[in-house]
Formats: structure tokens, sequence, C-alpha cells
């Protein structure tokens, strides 16, 4: 064995322990075996803790008292096993022992060893936990040699007599089978649909497109909107639904963005809140009721700190494997390009971020790429931005050679790599702001109440983006975000929201038509979780009423922003509402209108006139936030069938970067199994 492999299972004197938890040992064999994959420096420092432990107040007179005594003889022996007894000759003498050993029978001594481990003396407990040591890890290696899928070889047939008849027979024989299966009602079998295998459609191209917040009822009302009479269309999505995806992060029911968005990037779930990392125990179908006693949080204070004890994995998504195998890569959002859900795509963070961090880390990434809101995390306060730190990120990446566009106009004229643009200080207008709603979607011109902005919309960033990618040798990967649907259903506004959907509809529809005829790219369409809980017909006696939800003329934030400054009236207010005519409809806009002046636009108030007017229009919510609901994946091109059926978020993330990864790479990282 060599020294890597030996440092490896060892675990370096620099990093961070090396935990083997598919090694089927109960305590307190399992914690001898743990001990023995922490460095011997950090393993001496925890048991100078753990000894300082004993003498805490909260500890003395407690059943903790007699774990953390069991934990501190179980160190000292493993320290006396690691200074005294393992040698590299030993351990290779080993390997070269028991290398050819039926797997079974090395589980078998693995079991003897266990049993017998806790009546040795200490002189023999060292050489029992080598044996364990070495057994356990030609397990492993033996394990993950299996495991691998080969690939499947077409043999070469010779069709002579012998041959065909041969073949004929089979044929009969399968035949028959067939038949008989039908009539013993086996028809669910056919029902059964497995993904094919990943190597037999790779996609040249990837590109995922995350609408933030978009559960199914959202596009139940963008069905309903675009078949009300004079538009007649349907969803370009409906046309490409094949999965059903659960949300769930490692914590919680209820995801977050940077826990859905971590599962997305890299197929691992992980912990509300993570960014690009997952916790140790996470790998190998861990949960948090799996890890000792001891890796809890403490019961008491100050004893044992979480944060010493915690260990973290850093995950590594498709974008990232991307950039590492020559392929152009490329973000797009509406919402500010350094949120949560784009930055679990190249960062690694487990207590937060600030968005100019993000920024920064963007620039560095490498990316072709860059498009949507946030200017103000990349430039200085005193150019109109937040950063204290006095930095230009627009010079700087001037510097670094990208085209530096800030308005749809520009946008259009720019045809080269790398690309950033940045069209608003925050995010992006809402699409019913900039582009306003009719009883024909979209095509009513602009109006004073969406007035004309210098921002593109998603389609057109999309296409823009597709368009330079397109001619990237090794082919090009493209993480595209519709941010504000979330935004609108946290405001419980149905309308805002309504025309997210739809500008999502149609940059998904742009992105095929330009990537169609050469059939190499791989289009998925889905959700990080839904937010807002929409539901379309609020009770019986409120069916909906799609006409009034596309008769609105401007978002409630941009609305409530014009009201807090006194620049829009009730009697106006209600006027770009569109349907506000009977007296107690307008006694309530007008309570709603002083409500909004009083608290000056507050997002409660918001939420205040929107529950008012979405029950007017047949609409409800039942959340402020994000919920559990399960959301749908649409996909198109090859590899597209990979994806039917109901997954988990991060069976998504997996499979797409099987499609990215090379084998050479990285081994295929499994999916934390979550609680259902």
């Amino acid at each position: 064995m060599s020294d890597t492999e030996l440092d490896s299972l060892l675990g370096d004197e620099s990093g961070s322990p090396k935990v083997n938890q598919s090694t089927p040992f109960s305590s307190p064999a399992a914690h001898w075996m743990r001990w023995m994959y922490t460095p011997t420096d950090k393993l001496s420092q925890k048991l100078d803790r753990y000894q300082k432990a004993l003498t805490h107040p909260g500890v003395l007179h407690t059943i903790l008292k007699n774990k953390i005594l069991q934990q501190v003889k179980d160190m000292q022996v493993v320290l006396q096993a690691k200074k005294d007894g393992i040698s590299e000759a030993a351990y290779d003498e080993k390997i070269q022992t028991w290398r050819h050993e039926p797997t079974e029978t090395l589980r078998k001594e693995l079991q003897k060893l266990e049993a017998t481990l806790q009546d040795r003396a200490d002189t023999d407990k060292v050489e029992s936990l080598l044996n364990m040591l070495v057994l356990s890890e030609i397990i492993k290696k033996k394990a993950s040699k299996t495991s691998k899928e080969l690939p499947r070889q077409r043999k070469t047939r010779k069709w002579g007599i012998v041959g065909v008849m041969s073949g004929v027979a089979k044929f009969l024989v399968l035949a028959a089978i067939v038949i008989a299966l039908g009539a013993l009602g086996f028809h669910a079998l056919e029902q059964k649909r497995q993904a094919p295998p990943l190597d037999q459609a790779a996609p040249k191209n990837v590109v995922l497109l995350v609408a933030d917040g978009m559960g199914p009822g959202y596009l139940t009302l963008a069905r309903e909107a675009l078949g009300l009479p004079g538009i007649s269309r349907s969803l370009s999505l409906d046309r490409h639904v094949k999965g059903v995806v659960r949300s769930r992060s490692l914590d919680s029911a209820v995801t977050d963005c940077a826990a859905s968005a971590t599962a997305l990037a890299t197929g691992c779930t992980t912990k509300n809140g993570w960014l690009g990392m997952r916790p140790w125990y996470a790998r190998n179908g861990g949960t948090l009721e799996s890890i000792p006693w001891d890796e809890e949080e403490p019961e008491w204070e100050n004893a044992l700190s979480w944060k010493e004890m915690a260990q973290r994995e850093t995950l590594h998504s498709l974008l990232e494997h991307a950039e590492s195998q020559d392929k152009w890569t490329g973000m797009v959002s509406t919402a500010r390009v350094t949120d949560e859900t784009l930055a679990a795509f190249f960062t690694h963070e487990s207590e937060g971020i600030s968005e100019n961090e993000v920024a920064e880390a963007q620039l560095n990434l490498g990316l072709e790429v860059l498009l949507g809101g946030g200017h103000r995390h990349f430039v200085s306060k005193d150019k109109g931005g937040e950063r204290g730190d006095g930095r230009d990120l627009l010079r700087h990446a001037r510097v670094k050679g990208y085209q530096v566009v800030e308005t749809s106009a520009e946008l259009e004229r720019a045809h080269t790599t790398p690309l950033l643009g940045l069209f608003n200080a925050s995010h992006l207008s809402y699409a019913i702001d900039r582009r306003g709603m009719s009883s024909t979607i979209w095509e009513r011109p602009r109006s004073e109440s969406a007035p004309a902005t210098e921002e593109p919309t998603l389609a057109e960033m999309v296409r823009k983006a597709v368009q330079v990618l397109k001619g990237a040798p090794e082919g090009f990967v493209l993480v595209v975000e519709a941010g504000r649907v979330e935004h609108a259903g946290r405001s419980h506004d149905a309308a805002a929201a309504l025309a997210e959907v739809l500008e999502f509809d149609e940059a998904f529809e742009a992105v095929l038509a330009l990537t169609a005829a050469a059939g190499d790219t791989l289009v998925v369409a889905t959700s990080d979780h839904d937010c807002g809980g929409l539901t379309v017909g609020c009770s019986e006696s409120k069916a909906l009423n799609a006409a009034r939800v596309i008769s609105m003329r401007a978002s409630i934030a941009h609305m409530s922003m014009e009201v807090s400054r006194d620049e829009l009236s009730a009697a106006e207010m209600m006027r770009r509402i569109g349907w506000v005519h009977e007296e107690e409809q307008v006694r309530n806009l007008q309570t709603h209108h002083a409500a909004l002046v009083q608290d000056e636009g507050s997002e409660e108030a918001q939420r205040g006139l929107g529950r008012a007017l979405s029950e007017a229009q047949g609409v409800g919510f039942t959340s402020s936030g994000r919920t559990a609901s399960d959301v749908l994946l649409h996909a198109s091109g090859p590899g597209a069938e990979a994806f039917s059926g109901g997954l988990h978020i991060s069976r998504v993330g997996e499979i797409l970067r099987g499609f990215v990864v090379t084998p050479a790479q990285e081994p295929p990282v499994q999916e934390t199994p979550v609680q259902e």
C-alpha cells in the first residue's frame, strides 16, 4: 500500500479525520475505529477537551459523565495503538495476507474481532484494532469494485442455420413468457420504466433552468390564464413533463434555497443554510440520528463545542466539474446573480457568505456568461454600490477580458465571450412591471404602470447566453434561475407570479428552439421548492377568476413602493388593479391603501393587500414562505428519460453531474437518503 493510500486511510496530520462510516461496527468498537481514523494530534486535543469536560458542573452528576469517561478510555487505548502498534510494514503485511480472501470470510473475521475486543488486554487491543482497520479497508475496496457497472458490450452474431434456429427458438420462448405474464395480469410490469444508463445518452451540453419557488399551483394558474378566450395557448413546459421532485433537506421537510440548490448542483443532500457542503455524517447514508452521542449538540454549555466536533465535507458542483473539463459555463438570473441559488454552484460555506464575496468568487470562477441583477455587489459605495472595500469589480472584469453590458440594447449587440451583464442594482424588475399584462398576455404596449425599462427579459438573456456558448468546442453548461416567483409568492401576488412563470416558460421554449436541431443538448427545467403554497380556487364560493388576475397592471410591490412615496392615490391604485368597482371592493382597497401609507409599504402590508386581491381572484396562498410541496420536472434532449418518475432533488443533481463528470475524474456520488 502506498504512502498516499495509508494517509488517506489514517488521516493526515493537517486535515480532517477520515471517517469510514460503512464499517459495520457497534459501539464501543465503532468509537475505537473512529478514533483510529483521527490524526494523532487532533485526537490528543480532543482527549484534553473531554478530560476538561469531566470537571464541568453540568457533567459531574449526570449520566453524561460515564459516557465521557468511556470515551476518554477509548481514546487513550487508540492513542497507545497509534503510537506503538501501527507501522507501514505491519499494515502492508496484513493487506497482502487478506486481500485475496472472499468478502464473506473477511466479514466473519471482523465479527469475531468485534466480539472479543472488549475482553482483551490493552496490548492485544492494539493488534485487534490494526486487524479490524485492515479488514474494513479491504472490504470497502472490494465493495467499490463490484458496485461499478461495467459497460455493456454488444456481441457479434454469426447467422448460420444453427444461429437462425437458435434465434427463432429464443423468440418463441420470449413470446410465450410475455403471453403468460399478460394472462396472469402482470400488466403493471410494462409501466415500470427505468432510466437508461447515462453513458447511452450523454449530451454535449447541459442547460438547467430553475424557477425559484414555483410549486405546481403556479403552473395550474398559468394554464388557466392561457386558456382564456382570445389566448388559447399552452405551456411549453407541459409538453416535456418527466417527473415529480421532492425537495426535503437533510434536517427539514421544508428546504431552503441553499440546501435545494446544493442538491441540484452536487447531487448531495445537505442542511438548510449550507452551500456546497454537507456534514460528514451524511456520507454513505448517515443521518442526524445515526451519529454517536458525543457528536450531537451538547446538553451543557461550553463543554464540547458543536463547531469543534462537526466535520464538513466540500462538495463540487457540475459547474465546477465542467470548468475543469474545458467546457464553457454560464449563469443567468432574474434575481441578483449573487443570491444563494446560483452561489451553491461554486461556493462552499456552512455559516453564510456575503453577496459581495459571492460576486468576487463569480469573476474568479471563469464563467463565459454571467447575466442578471446585483450590480450593487460589484461596485463600491461611492459609486452607488454596497462594497465597503472600495473595489470596482466591473473594472476588474474588463481587465480580465469581460465585455460588460448594462442594458438590453447593449446585450443585443454583444456577440463575444466572456460576457457580463448586470441590469439592476438588485433583482430585475418583476416581469409584470416591465411588460404589463392584458387579455392577450404581453401584447399590450408598455404603459405608465409598466414603464419601458432597459432590462432584458429572461428569454432574451437565455437566448443570448446559448448563442454565445454554442461555440464551445467541448460543450457548455448553463444554469438559469427565474428568481422572482418566490418573491411574488411571499407577497401573495398572484398576477406577478403568473407573469414570472410565463417568462420562465418563454425561456424554456427559447432554449429548445436554439438547441433542438443539433440534438446534443439536455434541457432540464424544474423548481428548487414551492413558496407561498398557491392554490387555484380558495373555497367553494371563490372559484378562479383568471381574467381578474391578468387584468393587473403592476405588481403589489411596485404599487406599494409608489404608495409609500405618496406617488399613487387609492383611486389610481384601483385603476391599475382593473376590476375594483363594487362598493365593498372599493372600501376594502381604500383600507389597504391606508395601511400601505401608514406602514410605508412594509412586507406585511403588501401581504394584506395580496390576500385581499387573491381572494377576489379565487386564488389562495397557504404560506408566506417556502413549503414542502413537491414540484414538477420537465426535460428534453439526450438523457431526458433518466429523470422519469418520482425523484428526490439530490437525485436530479446526481444525474446531471453524471452527464458532466467523467468516470476517471471522480467516483459517482451516492444520494444521501432522506426521511420520507
